[in-house]
């Protein structure tokens, strides 16, 4: 039905797709391992926070809570200028109603 020649060309063009397919494949899976590291991190973190017992959590809450304003301050001009623009935005309703 096929020439011979031309079914060896087509075989050897498979050959290099299978080829190709089995590095995009191997680089995928690569990837794959590098991205899920840190949530491979997170799932050992919430076993270990699921085996802590309950009266470690509560005692944790208010130190997390500390440690949080400790390393994030709140903003001071950004709680300001939330407050006045809410103002602005009441006394332009009114004016306008």
């Amino acid at each position: 039905m096929f020439p011979r020649r031309e079914l060896t060309t087509l075989a050897g063009g498979k050959a290099a797709i299978r080829a190709r397919i089995a590095r995009e494949r191997s680089d995928c899976v690569a990837a794959v391992k590098t991205a899920a590291r840190p949530l491979r991190w997170l799932d050992r973190l919430h076993a270990r926070w699921q085996t802590t017992p309950t009266v470690v959590k509560f005692a944790a809450m208010p130190a997390l809570v500390f440690l949080k304003a400790k390393f994030f301050p709140r903003k001071e001009r950004r709680r300001w200028f939330a407050r006045w623009v809410r103002l602005a935005w009441h006394l332009v309703r009114a004016v306008r109603d």
